[in-house]
């Protein structure tokens, strides 16, 4: 990302659904479907940030170690998976350093988003023809106002169409964001607050209410939330855009490659050249043993470089292989869920899926009869997506006076390796 800009940014506020474009200059807010129907309102040559709402991302808190950015990426790209939902292999993330509450590590406050979300948002940037700079969650807004007027603790309250945005700022760091529907009474939205701080682990901080949201607050501020991202220098000093984790890596293994490319090339260099030397000063070398022996071991030692040399590359393609594993599955969660479902019976239904990188999988359900049970058991053993599946238990239960069979099922996922597992060869079978 790079902003050099000082003419303020236009910034539109995205959802699958609508789009809301703001010009900081004369403070206009411009509503459409798309970008393509606001974009005649961007003049030529003006940056654009675009901030996807908080109901399609998503804000989590890692502590991470103190270590180069780029072994933060791998660290935090790999924790973050458990943290996001059932598929968070397929989200795309960037994040923030920042301090860890009442003297805890330093944290990554991560923004996520899905991937075929933000290649939505790159597809309606295209179809609009506009220059992006920046894309990230419209959350941070939140931290950013809340920098502004020198809050570390309180919750932002923005209104995005037919709902409520509460954004959880505690520490000084963005920590959490919650949408609901628009309360009808003062006493709804109150609730809706008290739930936002027990699900955030908090007790009460200050409401403050933006863009003239009429709720019961302690704090309002008359602008609309999304001013804070026209300040295109804010976000390259204090946040990040967001990035397809396909491109981070090839961007990384291309360094990777130059680097040791150069070493390799370096080293065969030295080997010509000593051999140039051995050549053409074999007459001195006849004459004088000592000098024979000190240049025989500088070849070796230019041997020895190049051996070194490989063997970093032998190392960084190992590395390739566990970057692979980790984020190319042999099945994605979301395929293993929809064969899981479509194998089911009609007179079947889930109560409950565990599915976990490297463990069993294990599946909890109600079924009308033990038939059922036994031929979904019979499906999944067939299938050569699952190994070794067998039947948990199967209790029979009653519903509302009818009578069911409530059962669970394990077995492997075939594929579903550890992160620290890289099969031979960096494939998955």
């Amino acid at each position: 990302m790079s902003i050099t800009s000082g003419t303020p940014a236009f910034v539109a506020v995205w959802s699958p659904t609508s789009v809301t474009l703001y010009d900081p200059i004369t403070t206009q807010l411009f509503h459409g479907a798309t970008l393509a129907d606001v974009a005649t309102n961007v003049p030529s040559g003006r940056e654009l940030v675009v901030a996807i709402s908080q109901r399609n991302t998503f804000i989590r808190t890692i502590p991470v170690p103190n270590v180069p950015k780029a072994e933060l990426i791998k660290i935090i790209s790999l924790k973050l998976v458990p943290l996001l939902p059932v598929g968070g292999q397929d989200y795309v993330s960037g994040f923030r350093i920042g301090v860890g509450i009442q003297g805890d590590p330093r944290v990554a406050i991560v923004g996520a988003v899905r991937a075929d979300q933000l290649k939505a948002v790159d597809a309606d940037v295209k179809r609009a023809g506009l220059t992006v700079r920046a894309v990230l969650p419209f959350a941070f807004a939140s931290w950013l106002l809340a920098k502004e007027r020198s809050l570390s603790e309180c919750a932002v309250v923005v209104e995005a169409g037919d709902s409520l945005s509460i954004d959880i700022v505690r520490g000084g760091e963005l920590r959490y964001t919650r949408s609901i529907p628009l309360p009808e009474t003062d006493e709804e939205f109150q609730d809706e607050v008290d739930r936002t701080f027990r699900i955030a682990e908090m007790g009460p901080v200050p409401v403050l209410a933006t863009g003239g949201v009429n709720v019961l607050a302690d704090m309002t501020d008359p602008r609309p939330l999304v001013h804070q991202f026209s300040d295109a220098s804010a976000i390259e000093k204090h946040l990040f855009s967001l990035e397809p984790l396909e491109k981070t890596l090839a961007r990384e293994a291309r360094i990777r490659r130059s680097v040791s490319g150069r070493a390799i090339a370096a080293a065969a260099v030295a080997v010509i050249l000593g051999a140039y030397v051995a050549l053409s000063t074999r007459t001195t070398l006849l004459k004088n043993a000592e000098t024979l022996k000190f240049k025989l071991e500088t070849e070796k030692k230019i041997k020895d470089d190049a051996r070194t040399a490989i063997a970093k590359s032998d190392r960084i393609h190992d590395s390739a292989k566990v970057i692979d594993a980790a984020f190319n599955p042999a099945q994605k969660f979301t395929d293993v869920i929809e064969v899981l479902g479509g194998n089911s019976s009609p007179k079947s239904w889930f109560t409950g899926l565990t599915l976990e990188r490297g463990k069993l999988v294990l599946i909890r359900g109600n079924a009308m009869d033990g038939k059922t049970v036994a031929e979904y058991v019979t499906e999944l053993s067939q299938d050569k997506r699952f190994r070794g599946m067998r039947l948990v238990f199967a209790n029979k239960a009653t519903i509302g006076k009818k009578p069911v069979v409530q059962f669970a099922i394990s077995g492997h996922v075939v594929g579903n390796l550890p992160l620290d597992e890289v099969p031979n060869g960096g494939r998955h079978v």
